[in-house]
C-alpha cells in the first residue's frame, strides 16, 4: 500500500515537472515572438525613415537642379549686363532697346532673380506685357526690313512709327513696297521722319485696304489684319515721332482686359504654391481695388 502511494506521489511530481517545462518553453516562445514582433515594427520605421530621408534628398536634388538651370553663367550674366545698360539708354522705345528686350526673353536671361519675362519687365522697367509684345514686334518688324534697306537709320524710328505693320501680316514683298511708300510720302511732304501716319496712308495706298481701327481686311489685299491702331500708331511711352502727330487714342478698357488676364495666368501659374490665407488676402486685394477704382471714376453715384 505505501508502495502505490509513493508511486502515485512520484508519477504527479513528474507531471508537474513536465507541466512547469512545457509552460517555460511557452514562455520562451512568446518572449521571442515579442521581439520579432518588435524586430519587424523596427525594419518597418527604418525603412519609412529611410524612404523619408531619399524622398527628402530627392527633393534637393530637383530644386538644386532648378537652381542651376536659373542660375546665369559668367556670359550670361556679361550679356544681361550689356543689354540692361541698352535698354536703361533707351527706353523711348529704339530699335536697340526692343532687340535687347527680345534677346533677354528667348534666352531667358531674366531667370536667375524674376520666375517670368512679364514680371521682369514689370519690376525691372515698369512695362506692361502688351507694351513689351509691341516692342518685340518693332523689333521683328524692322528687322525684316533692314535686309531689303541696309543703309536706313532704323536706329531713329520708334515703335510708334512703325506700329501700323504690327497690326497686320503683310508678305515681305509688300512689307518692302509699303515701307518705300512711306519714305516716299515723307519725301514729298518735306518730312524730316516717318510718322505712324504716314505709314499708314502708305498701308491703305499700296494694299488698297483703309487701315481703320477695327483692323479689317479685303481678301485678296496682300494684307491680313489683327488687332487695333490708333490713329497715329503712337507708343504711350514714348514722345511724338513728328510734328504732325496727335496723342493717340488709349484703349482704358482694353488695357484693364490685358493687365487682368496677365494677373490670371500670373495665379494660375502659381496656384500651388498659394496657401490659403495668402489666396484669401489677394481676394481681399482685389476687392480693396475695385472700390478704390469705383471711387476714383465716380461710377457709384
Amino acid at each position: 500500500m505505501n508502495t502505490t502511494k509513493t508511486l502515485t506521489k512520484e508519477a504527479e511530481k513528474v507531471k508537474l515537472g513536465e507541466s512547469s517545462n512545457v509552460l517555460k518553453e511557452i514562455g520562451k516562445n512568446l518572449m521571442k515572438a515579442d521581439t520579432n514582433l518588435k524586430t519587424d515594427e523596427q525594419v518597418k520605421e527604418n525603412k519609412k525613415q529611410a524612404a523619408r530621408k531619399k524622398a527628402k534628398e530627392n527633393r534637393e536634388l530637383v530644386e538644386a537642379a532648378k537652381k542651376a538651370e536659373r542660375t546665369l553663367d559668367e556670359k550670361e550674366v556679361m550679356l544681361l549686363g550689356e543689354l540692361e545698360i541698352t535698354i536703361g539708354a533707351g527706353l523711348g522705345a529704339a530699335y536697340e532697346t526692343a532687340k535687347a528686350l527680345r534677346t533677354i526673353r528667348e534666352e531667358k536671361l531674366y531667370r536667375q532673380d524674376y520666375k517670368t519675362f512679364d514680371i521682369y519687365v514689370d519690376e525691372k522697367w515698369n512695362m506692361s506685357r502688351s507694351y513689351v509684345s509691341l516692342l518685340v514686334g518693332f523689333a521683328d518688324t524692322v528687322d525684316k526690313l533692314s535686309t531689303f534697306f541696309p543703309d536706313y537709320d532704323f536706329n531713329s524710328l520708334k515703335e510708334g512709327q512703325i506700329r501700323p505693320f504690327l497690326a497686320c501680316h503683310l508678305t515681305e514683298e509688300k512689307l518692302k513696297e509699303v515701307f518705300e511708300k512711306a519714305v516716299e510720302i515723307a519725301n514729298k511732304e518735306n518730312k524730316d521722319k516717318l510718322t505712324g501716319k504716314i505709314v499708314k496712308r502708305a498701308i491703305e495706298n499700296v494694299t488698297a485696304v483703309k487701315a481703320s481701327k477695327s483692323g479689317k481686311a479685303d481678301v485678296g489685299s496682300g494684307i491680313e489684319s489683327e488687332g487695333d491702331i490708333d490713329d497715329e500708331g503712337e507708343n504711350e511711352n514714348e514722345e511724338d515721332a513728328g510734328e504732325d502727330t496727335e496723342p493717340e487714342e488709349v484703349n482704358v478698357i482694353a488695357e484693364v482686359k490685358e493687365t487682368i488676364k496677365d494677373l490670371r495666368n500670373l495665379i494660375k501659374e502659381e496656384k500651388k504654391n498659394i496657401s490659403k490665407k495668402e489666396g484669401i488676402r489677394i481676394v481681399a486685394i482685389f476687392t480693396q481695388a475695385a472700390k478704390d477704382i469705383e471711387k476714383l471714376l465716380e461710377v457709384g453715384k
